[in-house]
C-alpha cells in the first residue's frame, strides 16, 4: 500500500474546511458541486484507511508465518517487504498528522476572514454556528489521526525488533526468543487497527453531515 494513504486523508479534511469556510462567497450550485466532490474524496480517503488496516493485517500474518516455516529465508524476505511498508506509512502518518496541527489554524482564520464580510446578524450567528461545528468536526478527525500514527511508535518498535533479531539469528531457538516480542506487536497491531477505524468513524460522520438533504416524497 502507497504511504500517501495517511497524506490523502488529512489533506482531504484540510480541504473540507476551506471549502466550507469560503462557502459564504460561492454560489449555492457550485458549492454543492464541490460538496459532491468533497464526498467522493472523502470516500477515496476512506478506502486508504481501510487499506491501511489491511496492512497490519498482512504484516502481522507474514510475521506469523516465521515460525514453522519451510523456507525461513523467503518467509524473512516478505516479513521485511511488509515492514518497510508499515515503517513508510507510519512516518507519513506522524509528518501528516504533525502538518494537520500546524495548519488548522489557517482554516479558522480563512472562515472568521470570510465571515466579516457577512452583515446580517442572523445570517452571521448561523455562520458562527457552522463554523463551530466544522471546528468540532475538523478536531475530532485531527485528534483520532494523531492518535492513530502515535500508536504506530510501539506496534513498529517491536516489529524492528523481531527484523533485527532474526536477521542475526534465524535458527528455531532464535523464533523462540522473539516469540514474546511477536505477542506484543500483535496486540500492538489490534490497537493501532482501533485507532484507524476511529479516525474511518469520524470520517463516515463528517460524510454523512457533509451529504446534501434528500427531498421530501
Amino acid at each position: 500500500m502507497s504511504h500517501a494513504t495517511f497524506k490523502h486523508g488529512i489533506g482531504l479534511v484540510l480541504s473540507f474546511a476551506l471549502v466550507v469556510a469560503a462557502g459564504c462567497k460561492s454560489d449555492h450550485d457550485n458549492r454543492a458541486e464541490v460538496m459532491t466532490e468533497s464526498i467522493s474524496s472523502m470516500q477515496s480517503a476512506r478506502q486508504g484507511l481501510v487499506d491501511a488496516n489491511k496492512e497490519v493485517d498482512d504484516t502481522l500474518a507474514a510475521m506469523n508465518a516465521l515460525p514453522g516455516a519451510s523456507d525461513m529465508n523467503a518467509a524473512m524476505t516478505t516479513f521485511k517487504d511488509k515492514v518497510k511498508e508499515t515503517e513508510d506509512t507510519a512516518a507519513n502518518a506522524k509528518e501528516k498528522a504533525a502538518d494537520m496541527r500546524a495548519r488548522g489554524r489557517e482554516y479558522v482564520n480563512q472562515w472568521e476572514d470570510n465571515m466579516s464580510q457577512v452583515t446580517d446578524p442572523a445570517m452571521r450567528q448561523n455562520m458562527t454556528a457552522r463554523q463551530e461545528a466544522v471546528r468540532a468536526n475538523f478536531s475530532s478527525i485531527r485528534s483520532a489521526m494523531r492518535d492513530a500514527a502515535d500508536a504506530y511508535t510501539p506496534y513498529m518498535a517491536h516489529l524492528k525488533d523481531i527484523e533485527t533479531a532474526l536477521a542475526l539469528d534465524m535458527t528455531p531457538a532464535g523464533i523462540k526468543t522473539v516469540q514474546p516480542t511477536m505477542a506484543k506487536a500483535t496486540a500492538e497491531g489490534a490497537t493501532l487497527k482501533e485507532k484507524i477505524n476511529a479516525v474511518i468513524a469520524k470520517m463516515d460522520s463528517v460524510t454523512n453531515a457533509m451529504a446534501p438533504a434528500q427531498p421530501a416524497k
